[in-house]
């Protein structure tokens, strides 16, 4: 099947839009996310944008800093050890 045939059959498909895409189903489409990671909450918050309260979008957004934060801090952890271990020898 050629990918224009592809692209058709998939447009030809019905959407269920007013359907919220679980955190669980972005996992399973997407390898390596995890609850630990930001783009998971991301991906969500783009997905599920027209279906999400203001309230919802908050959280999320208050949750994906949350992550972003945390993932800096092992970054700079990381980092440093590269330095003092890695990089002076």
């Amino acid at each position: 099947m050629g990918d224009f045939s592809i692209m058709k059959e998939i447009n030809n498909q019905e959407i269920d839009a007013d359907e919220i895409i679980s955190l669980d189903q972005i996992i399973g489409q997407i390898p390596f996310l995890t609850y630990e990671m930001p783009m998971t909450f991301i991906l969500y918050k783009e997905y599920n944008k027209k279906l999400l309260t203001p309230e919802q979008k908050e959280i999320i957004d208050e949750t994906i800093d949350k992550l972003k934060t945390k993932q800096q801090g092992i970054n700079k952890k990381n980092l440093n050890y590269m330095d003092k271990h890695l990089i002076s020898s």
